[in-house]
């Protein structure tokens, strides 16, 4: 059990999760940190003395795993934020049902799994989640 504050970064190696995981580390919070792509997750992970997790974040139960691996590691989840995302730019008469279909478990699918898998350890205790977006969600 730690008395750290805990925190899952789910696309923690892209723009915005790699801001927001150096930042936190800075303030000497204990990180989970969840991304696709393992190696720039190790490095950043090496960099921040965080967690690295693999996750492939349109499988619910892969966010499940590194939510719970989190909890039971340090006995809390002070907060987790959901960085991962996909903008389509692209008309939709040449849109393929398996691009919508894409976009849509990246950017729905992964923020239903994080409330669902998040709010059930943060039911007594609190906690935040944030759901980002790029500036591209005001004007795509």
């Amino acid at each position: 059990m730690s008395d750290l504050p805990t925190y899952v970064i789910l696309g923690a190696s892209g723009g915005i999760g790699s801001s927001l995981t150096r930042r936190l580390a800075k303030s000497g919070c204990q990180l989970y940190l969840g991304a696709r792509s393992a190696a720039p997750l190790k490095s950043l992970a090496a960099e921040v003395d965080g967690v690295a997790v693999p996750v492939e974040a349109t499988v619910p139960g892969s966010i499940e795993a590194i939510i719970q691996k989190a909890f039971d590691d340090t006995g809390r989840l002070d907060g987790v934020a959901n960085c991962i995302g996909s903008l389509l730019l692209k008309p939709a008469h040449i849109t393929t049902d398996a691009e919508w279909e894409q976009t849509l478990a990246l950017n729905l699918t992964t923020a239903f799994a994080v409330v669902r898998s998040a709010a059930k350890r943060m039911m007594k205790s609190g906690g935040s989640i944030a759901l980002c977006s790029s500036a591209a969600a005001r004007a795509g």
